[in-house]
């Protein structure tokens, strides 16, 4: 038996383990943890903040921005759930060659929630206990390594993931990464992940900091967390210092309490569409000599509570 204590403060869960106890009705692709894309002078990069499933604020903001066939739309993260409409931006993704997608924190509960159907209940209980035990779950398989929530999988990951189907699910977890790196043909590299990314550590992140992580210790970069603790500073923060190169950048969602933040280094893209309020992305018109860049916005007045982001 693996027995995995989750610490109090940051409930970390990448585990090297298989699901060998536990048979897995579909077993989901390995989820590529970093993709690297090359772009080319003329093409453009859309970046879109927190869907949630508001398809339609989605499609409008899709045609506010014009895209064509040299336009790559990158989904930030959390594009599933709480929203009206999870199978139309499953059906975008998986039927437009030029989508791509890196997983949210919720996303990924709904990959866990497909892959294990019966044991929801199961997992909940252990991890409130602090004690998981892998080998009763199907992981979420990561080229990085096995992977468990750190957090509940709530009613709505379930929903979500029995509207959609293992198959749609298997097909997801295929589709997309945990960061995306483009670089660009002026030497510029950006970013895409759905929470955050930490100075330096693109060649072998941690899924939990690309995924769930606001937090870091400035003392401890080991120490990372969703939720706010002593000592602890935002991880845009130690993006913005001299050392930092000035060719990269990273675009982000995950945060819609700050909104649109856009910084030197780190831009965040979560509007909090879902709650009322925008839908955002961030246009990058490539070129040899670098990118023009351009913010288009529309606003969202679907609202829907008692779910925390």
């Amino acid at each position: 038996m693996i027995i995995i204590r989750l610490s109090a403060l940051v409930l970390m869960a990448t585990l090297l383990v298989s699901c060998a106890a536990t048979t897995c009705p579909l077993p989901l692709p390995v989820v590529e943890t970093v993709r690297q894309v090359t772009m080319g002078p003329g093409q453009r990069i859309l970046f879109v903040g927190d869907v949630h499933g508001m398809y339609d604020q989605f499609h409008k903001l899709l045609a506010q921005a014009g895209t064509d066939a040299d336009t790559t739309v990158v989904l930030l993260g959390d594009f599933l759930t709480r929203g009206t409409n999870p199978k139309g931006m499953l059906h975008y993704l998986l039927t437009n060659s030029h989508a791509d997608c890196v997983l949210g924190n919720n996303d990924i509960a709904v990959l866990f929630a497909a892959a294990n159907p019966d044991r929801i209940k199961l997992f909940n209980r252990q991890l409130k206990s602090d004690h998981v035990n892998a080998s009763d779950f199907c992981a979420i398989e990561f080229s990085s390594g096995a992977f468990l929530p750190p957090t509940t999988i709530k009613k709505e990951h379930v929903r979500v993931a029995a509207e959609l189907g293992l198959s749609a699910c298997a097909q997801l977890a295929a589709r997309c990464s945990a960061l995306t790196r483009y670089d660009l043909p002026s030497g510029d590299t950006v970013f895409a992940a759905h929470a955050g990314l930490l100075p330096g550590a693109w060649h072998a992140p941690r899924v939990y900091d690309l995924a769930w992580m606001k937090y870091v210790d400035p003392d401890d970069w080991d120490r990372t967390a969703k939720d706010e603790f002593e000592g602890a500073v935002r991880w845009t923060d130690l993006w913005e210092c001299p050392a930092t190169p000035p060719n990269v950048s990273v675009v982000y969602g995950h945060d819609a309490k700050r909104g649109l933040t856009l910084a030197n280094h780190t831009l965040g893209l979560d509007g909090a569409c879902v709650a009322g309020g925008q839908l955002a992305a961030l246009d990058y018109h490539v070129s040899v000599g670098g990118y023009k860049r351009t913010l288009h916005v529309v606003s969202c007045d679907y609202v829907t509570g008692g779910y925390p982001v």
